[in-house]
């Protein structure tokens, strides 16, 4: 049985309110087949592409140039095609941007989502 959004969240609250919304988005999409479907689809039209609508989005993937973007979705092979960043009251780092387009470029990843 899954367990509540909160319960999943109790001994993560340490991080700021932006790490709360994405964990929270990341684990009701894991819980929902629709609701990830739906996310997904989203993602697909503001990208203006297709994407393998099995993605499935972890947080705070840290890459080999130490970025770490608040969210990635994978296809069933692994590889990370969409990377998200959420932004609700800071601004992006010079690095950020540059960075997750490297990783997306080098891995053969569709798009950059704010």
């Amino acid at each position: 049985m899954a367990k509540s959004l909160l319960a999943h969240m109790y001994s993560r609250i340490r991080g700021s309110q932006e790490d709360v919304a994405t964990i929270a988005l990341q684990y009701l999409v894991s819980q929902s087949k629709d609701l990830k479907q739906a996310f997904t689809h989203l993602l697909e039209t503001k990208l203006e592409t297709s994407l393998n609508e099995d993605l499935q989005y972890t947080c705070q993937a840290v890459g080999e140039e130490k970025e770490r973007p608040d969210m990635a979705g994978t296809d069933r092979s692994g590889k990370e095609v969409v990377l998200c960043e959420m932004k609700f009251y800071a601004g992006l780092t010079h690095n950020q941007p540059l960075s997750y387009l490297k990783r997306l470029k080098q891995n053969g990843g569709i798009g950059l989502v704010f």
